[in-house]
């Protein structure tokens, strides 16, 4: 599952996306979600809670997340202070995590990896229903896609 917010002001207009295949790289499900206004941080929680939710539906037994906010994946490594801002969240996404039902894996990908879901989060930031799922990748993703199995490079600038 590799998933995305995005927030347009932080705090802002919030939304997520994400995508769920299978090992063959086979579409389970697409996603995008408006969550209202809220932080990027806050939104990119969210963003993953909707995905454990949307994978535990599909009956996903293992899942290997990918995200780009290195901040949230820091987050969840560690343990939840009583008045820590987005605790609560972060107690919820542990619950998930830890739960013996399925084995949970997250790691970090570059934004230049993960421009679906930055394409699904941008849309969840304007459309006006909570949350629209796909069983297929919807036409505005697609010239991402392509974009992508053509091997387009993104280049990646590091200050140095």
């Amino acid at each position: 599952m590799n998933i995305d917010g995005a927030s347009k002001g932080n705090p802002g207009n919030a939304g997520g996306g994400g995508t769920i295949r299978d090992h063959l790289g086979k579409w389970i499900k697409v996603f995008s979600a408006n969550f209202g206004s809220c932080t990027s941080v806050n939104v990119e929680l969210l963003e993953l809670l909707k995905g454990f939710q949307i994978a535990r539906a599909e009956g996903i037994g293992h899942l290997l997340i990918q995200m780009d906010s290195q901040l949230v994946i820091n987050k969840l490594k560690e343990p939840v202070g009583t008045y820590q801002v987005y605790g609560n969240t972060i107690k919820k996404c542990h619950l998930l995590i830890m739960d013996p039902k399925w084995t949970v894996e997250i790691s970090h990908c570059f934004r230049e990896s993960n421009k679906a879901t930055d394409c699904l989060a941008n849309r969840g930031v304007v459309q006006s229903t909570p949350l629209i799922l796909y069983s297929n990748p919807p036409p505005f993703l697609i010239p991402t896609l392509s974009e992508d199995l053509s091997g387009v490079a993104w280049p990646r600038w590091i200050n140095g």
